[in-house]
């Protein structure tokens, strides 16, 4: 029978007014049947799909679900004793399953009164077993007989371990006094007979002559008294949870009584519900807390132009950063600046509306701002920047909407996407959900919520249009009325779907915080950086964030500045000036080009190295890259205009060298161009961003033309010299293979090899090496060879630096160009081991122990730096200046770690100095100090070196003098430092009162402790030498077979397991100083010079 055609029959029909005709089948079904909520129907048969409706079971019918006027499911509540939930039925299905039935309140009654039934012969059971003992121990037999057999079990154990303690105890008497035990055996050993004591005084028990056996018996019997007393203490327990329980399912009954009268009262809640969303529907129509202001007056649009609708939501201070300067604390308060530039700038009018006639969803921002700690004030304030209004454009003419009637404002666009309505019907599988799912109904509800708002958005419009005339004439007026019709909007409307997926052609430009990235990654001394006078700058100037008042000077931003190399770092000197007037210096000031600055101001500076205008304008006009920030659309605006004013002055030589390219040069334009861009980019990069010499310099700006070739050119005559070069290297050291060739902006060949083991001599072999050999070659004047003009080692990028371009790329070379960053400078690298080498110079010092005296070169250097960064020092305390001696390096990969041993500076000059030297360093540092004994009672006390491994402070000497501890990582936190010691497990630990104590009475270890290692063992674990972290290995390599293969198929689990346990031990790769190392040896002798000395002389 299906449900869909059960119909009601009003009063005074033929059938009569207690009968519903099925119009189908004909068959009839009383009144009291029809389907409503509240009512209860009964299951005609255990259900196959659901095996928790039984037959007979009578469940609540909650909720009937519509599809297009047509009943299409319906809803069903669990049955009470199954607890809360429900079930959802197709209609045929349930009609086909169901019955109706009218003694519900029976049922219903029958088993509340069960449940009250059961609880009370729980309760008659507990009383009785209380009042009568041999019933309670009937009931607890089993339990008292399972304790027993575990008593007389550990029982029986303690007997075991007695009788061997007792053994072993003879045997240790026998050997120590062998004739006296023969005597006592001869002799024989009277027993006595057992006696049990009932008493529990003590002095009834003695009095009775209990003696051994006495106490085990008693023993005995006093745990099987306490078996007896925990067996009752559990069956009451449980039989008072027993009743909670069952009156607990006394709890779904009562909610279900509730559910009945909300269902009943379900059709009125959604009527009314449905006529409020229709009245709030008739306020946007009507204008109601809609309010229209108007923000620019102008002509209308022709009629002939349809209102297009952006499906996009458009943000505030992206489409105004586009075309002005705009702070990064742009928010709701300054949406007068945006309205302001709306109205006089074409440029941004045509930019947030793409047609005449256009509806806009707009919000301030996509971000989150901070206002400080404020939670109130954070979230009122963000909310105002979320708060989504329409913008509405006919021709000249704009206005802003804002609504208090929620409509579009809580979706994320005006109208939704194909993957938004199609992932309401899709399954967690993936499937689609049809008509014929039980899911439907429900996905149906999640759908007509979705579209409500942009049903609301239609009206809204419609209001707009109807009272205001705010959308112009764009449809004869006697289509007026069918407004909200499909053919309407098909005809007169057009819906720009700019967010949809693959309906939009994409830019192919990648993220714009990525190519920032790339392209900063070839900055080089003498590379054109563009800065922005920002919070970024600010924060990267260490003497501009000191002085207060100290600010850049603007007009300098308006330029690109040159990149100078510091160590491993670049920066650009800035002039500054003193705002507050003050009468002192103004200096010029560095700028170091790295990191980050605070607020999301992350664009502040660009690399000009391969950059073009082109890209610039076609960043600019990507809005999917908008979202970004506002940070770096303030800076390629001011970029371009900096290079649009340079490629205009530019326009002549470029011209020039294009048609001596073309011309003389015998190359086709569509080639020539590109190879002209290369080329003044290689000239300009080779010398430090000199500008393009003008028309009037032709000589200067034949050398740029003398750069202009195809890509991948090399002429006949340098071909061949270049094969000879090769081969003389090949036959001088087989091992340098070629990697690439280049051209650089000076028109000089640059040859790049890998690098020889002579090359490699100087440096550790603790890293990964990845440099390679850089020849710059130019042939003689004869042209008869190449000679090599410069060589050196570099770090060969994936990106070529902007002053060379590529001719040649050999076999192998891709193995050798790299993504990240130089890990460490090479000379750096080589100061590493030289200091290692250096350091020995203490071992005399060291060895010798406290007032052997220090060499007086040692002792002048480091007692003056002392007293220079103390004096330097105008804080009120006195600084803690660390000595670090490096004594180790290792690493793995790309990353280095640099191990010194460490003490307080003034300290360390104090124990090892002479008499004349302590006495010189005590006056200077007790100086420091408001009570000098304070200084006097530092330098008495009792030296200790400590260990520290730094990863920062790579580029010091053999001696090194610190403000603070050296930067890094303390010894207990390095694994090589640590010995794990496990808790076990098989005992527990004590009670709370005494905590830290196992049961038997010993110590109780953390599950995790670590003791570290003596210096000796700890560098020779770093040196690969000692056991410890070999066996580490291995031990977490069967943790990990534990673990990782727990859950696997057999087969996989096996394959796993064998994949795991076929990886060895690698040490970590080391060079320690000879100061701390014996190689002849290999061990570790830095116990005997850091630690020994001092003990011998404190005791």
């Amino acid at each position: 029978m299906s449900g869909s055609s059960l119909v009601p029959v009003r009063q005074g029909s033929a059938a009569g007014p207690d009968v519903v005709v099925d119009d189908v089948g004909g068959d009839l079904l009383r009144s009291e049947q029809v389907l409503e909520p509240g009512y209860y129907w009964r299951a005609k048969a255990t259900l196959g799909e659901h095996p928790e409706i039984e037959e007979g079971d009578a469940l609540l019918l909650v909720d009937l679900i519509d599809f297009e006027e047509k009943l299409h499911s319906v809803q069903l509540l669990c049955h009470p004793r199954h607890g809360e939930g429900k079930y959802t039925f197709l209609i045929d299905d349930f009609i086909a399953s169901f019955e109706p039935c009218q003694d519900a309140d029976a049922i219903r009654a029958a088993e509340q009164q069960a449940i009250l039934d059961r609880v009370t012969e729980l309760q008659q059971e507990l009383v009785s077993a209380q009042a009568n003992p041999q019933l309670m121990l009937e009931a607890i037999k089993p339990q008292v007989d399972q304790a027993e057999k575990k008593h007389q079990y550990e029982a029986g154990q303690r007997q075991q371990r007695a009788e061997n303690d007792r053994r072993e105890r003879d045997r240790n008497l026998s050997k120590i006094h062998r004739r006296a035990a023969r005597r006592s055996a001869a002799k024989g050993n009277p027993l006595a007979l057992p006696k049990v004591a009932v008493g529990t005084n003590v002095s009834q028990l003695l009095t009775a002559g209990i003696d051994e056996g006495g106490v085990v018996q008693l023993r005995e019997i006093a745990d099987r008294q306490l078996v007896l007393a925990q067996a009752q203490a559990n069956w009451l327990t449980k039989k008072t949870e027993e009743i909670t329980g069952t009156l607990k399912e006394l709890a779904p009954y009562a909610a279900e009584k509730a559910a009945v009268a909300l269902a009943r009262s379900s059709d009125a809640l959604k009527r009314a519900e449905r006529i409020r969303q229709g009245i709030e529907s008739l306020d946007l129509y009507t204008g109601k807390g809609v309010d229209v202001f108007e923000v620019r007056d102008g002509p209308e649009a022709p009629t002939h132009v349809p209102l297009m609708i952006v499906q996009g939501k458009r943000y505030m201070e992206e489409e105004l950063a586009a075309q002005a300067d705009v702070g990064m604390s742009f928010d709701w308060r300054d949406q007068p600046q945006f309205f302001a530039e709306l109205a006089r700038n074409d440029a941004l009018l045509n930019q947030v509306f793409p047609s005449e006639r256009c509806v806009i969803s707009m919000a301030v921002t996509r971000h989150e701002r901070r206002y400080g700690k404020d939670m109130w004030a954070n979230l009122i304030n963000n909310l105002q920047n979320q708060l989504v209004f329409l913008l509405v454009r006919n021709g000249g003419k704009v206005h802003v909407v804002y609504s208090a009637t929620p409509s579009h404002e809580a979706a994320s666009r005006l109208f939704p996407t194909a993957d938004e309505l199609g992932n309401v019907f899709r399954g967690v599988d993936g499937s689609t959900i049809t008509l014929r799912d039980v899911e439907f109904g429900e996905r149906k509800k999640d759908f007509d919520d979705l579209a409500l708002h942009y049903r609301r958005f239609l009206i809204l419009l419609c209001g707009l249009d109807h009272r205001l005339r705010l959308l112009g004439e764009f449809y004869p007026p006697e289509q007026q009325i069918n407004f909200m019709t499909a053919d309407f909007q098909a005809r007169y409307m057009r819906f720009y779907a700019d967010q949809e997926a693959g309906s939009q052609i994409g830019d192919d430009l990648p993220w714009v915080s990525a190519w920032i990235k790339a392209k900063n990654t070839l900055v080089q001394s003498g590379s054109r950086v563009f800065v922005m006078n920002s919070d970024g700058a600010i924060n990267n100037s260490p003497e501009v964030k000191r002085r207060h008042g100290l600010r850049f000077r603007e007009r300098q931003f308006e330029t690109a500045q040159i990149a100078q190399q510091e160590g491993a770092r670049f920066y650009v000197t800035l002039a500054t000036k003193d705002t507050w007037g003050h009468d002192r210096s103004e200096p010029n000031v560095k700028c170091y080009l790295e990191g980050e600055s605070s607020g999301g101001d992350e664009s502040w500076w660009l690399c000009l190295d391969g950059v073009s205008v082109d890209e610039i304008r076609r960043y600019l006009g990507s809005r999917r890259n908008w979202g970004m920030g506002v940070g770096y659309l303030r800076l390629f605006r001011r970029l371009e205009a900096f290079l649009a004013a340079e490629a205009e002055a530019e326009a002549p030589a470029r011209a020039y060298l294009l048609q001596q390219a073309t011309t003389h040069g015998g190359l086709p334009e569509h080639v020539a161009r590109p190879a002209l861009d290369v080329a003044v980019r290689n000239w300009r990069a080779a010398r430090r961003g000199a500008a393009l010499p003008g028309l009037d310099r032709l000589a200067e700006l034949n050398e740029v033309l003398s750069l202009v070739a195809p890509e991948g050119y090399v002429p006949a005559g340098i071909e061949s010299l270049l094969q000879r070069y090769l081969d003389a290297c090949a036959a001088a050291d087989p091992g340098r293979q070629p990697l690439l060739l280049t051209r650089s902006g000076s028109n000089r060949y640059v040859l790049y090899t890998t690098a020889s083991d002579r090359d490699r001599e100087p440096y550790p072999s603790v890293l990964s090496w990845g440099w390679v050999r850089r020849v710059v070659l130019e042939p003689t004047k004869t042209a008869r060879h190449l000679r090599e003009v410069s060589e050196s080692l570099t770090w060969l990028h994936e990106a070529l630096p902007a002053s060379e371009a590529e001719l040649r790329r050999y076999s192998g070379a891709d193995d050798w160009f790299h993504k990240d960053a130089e890990p460490i400078r090479l000379r750096t690298y080589a100061t590493i081991k030289r200091n290692l080498a250096d350091a020995v110079v203490w071992e005399p010092v060291l060895r010798a122990g406290p007032g052997a005296g220090i060499p007086a070169e040692i002792f002048t250097t480091l007692a003056a730096t002392c007293a220079q960064r103390q004096r330097a020092n105008h804080t009120r305390s006195v600084l803690h200046l660390s000595l670090g001696i490096p004594v180790g390096v290792y690493g793995g990969g790309r990353k280095l770690s640099v191990v010194y041993m460490t003490a307080r500076a003034e300290h360390v000059l104090y124990t090892y100095g002479d008499d004349a030297q302590r006495a010189a360093i005590r006056a200077q540092f007790t100086s420091r100090f408001h009570n000098a004994r304070r200084g006097s009672e530092i330098l008495a006390a009792p030296l200790e070196w400590a260990l520290r491994v730094s990863e920062e402070c790579l580029d010091g000497e053999a001696l090194q003098v610190h403000k603070g501890e050296i930067p890094g990582v303390s010894s207990y936190q390095v694994d090589w430092m640590r010995l794990g010691i496990s808790q076990n497990h098989k005992r527990h630990r004590g009670t709370v009162d005494r905590p830290g104590v196992k049961g038997d009475g010993k110590p109780s270890l953390d599950t995790h402790a670590h003791a570290t290692l003596s210096l000796n063992r700890a560098f020779d674990e770093l040196a690969g030498v000692g056991p410890l972290l070999r066996r580490r290995f291995y031990r977490q390599q069967l943790d990990r077979v534990q673990w990782d293969c727990r859950w696997e198929a057999p087969e996989k689990a096996k394959a796993k397991r064998k994949q795991i346990l076929s990886q060895r031990y690698t040490p970590r790769t080391a060079q320690l100083s000879p100061l701390v190392w014996l190689e002849s040896r290999n061990r570790s002798i830095a116990q005997s010079v850091f630690v020994a000395p001092l003990r011998k002389k404190e005791s």
